[in-house]
């Protein structure tokens, strides 16, 4: 055993190893006809670091021939607004009217939220894509810094509820929307001096 594997099994020996990993959680909640307000809990073990949500019309995704479950429309939101471990995001209320053309600010901090605001390179999503196309997202980023610069940047871990809250401009459409959301969890690897790998989201 040369003297850089000596040393590393020495420290196993007192602590395991631990690597900052990112899990990911996708959830989908149906929203009933006629609504014009929807409230739900997503998560209430960890809170995620960035939450990324999107609405499909219900009978797109339980399938059909001549549509696409992966068509991402705006239904004429208003206000979304998501309570993370007692805070709220945004801290100021968005107040959309995509009939109007109010929806720079939600489609900016979605660019910001996935790192491309302000950047050279582009995920290919226009304004009129995001509210036209089937490119409508909604990206929170809940990190304490409001920073994601790449898998090396690792937040504290928090634990509490996330919850969501969505006003429409219009009562939501015949047969219902699906909310479609992803949750971006901070977790750690750990690995022990007998070489188990485990997991653990709480420490």
């Amino acid at each position: 055993m040369d003297s850089l594997a000596f040393d590393i099994a020495k420290k196993l020996e007192i602590k395991p190893a631990r690597y900052p990993i990112r899990k990911t959680s996708l959830k989908s909640l149906f929203i009933s006809e006629n609504r014009t307000e929807f409230n739900a809990n997503l998560w209430t073990d960890q809170v995620p670091r960035r939450i990324i949500l999107g609405m499909v019309d219900n009978k797109d995704f339980v399938g059909r021939q001549r549509t696409t479950p992966f068509y991402f429309q705006h239904f004429n939101l208003r206000d979304i607004s998501i309570t993370a471990g007692g805070v709220t995001f945004p801290a100021a209320p968005y107040s959309l009217d995509f009939s109007k053309g109010n929806y720079a600010r939600i489609y900016h901090d979605m660019q910001e939220a996935v790192g491309y605001a302000g950047s050279l390179e582009s995920n290919g999503i226009s304004m009129f894509r995001y509210a036209y196309a089937g490119y409508c997202f909604f990206v929170f980023n809940l990190t304490n810094s409001q920073e994601d610069n790449g898998p090396e940047m690792f937040d504290l871990i928090k634990n509490g509820t996330t919850s969501i809250r969505m006003t429409f401009n219009e009562p939501v459409p015949s047969g219902g929307i699906v909310l479609v959301a992803m949750g971006e969890i901070d977790s750690l690897l750990m690995l022990d001096r007998n070489r188990t790998i485990s997991t653990d989201i709480s420490v």
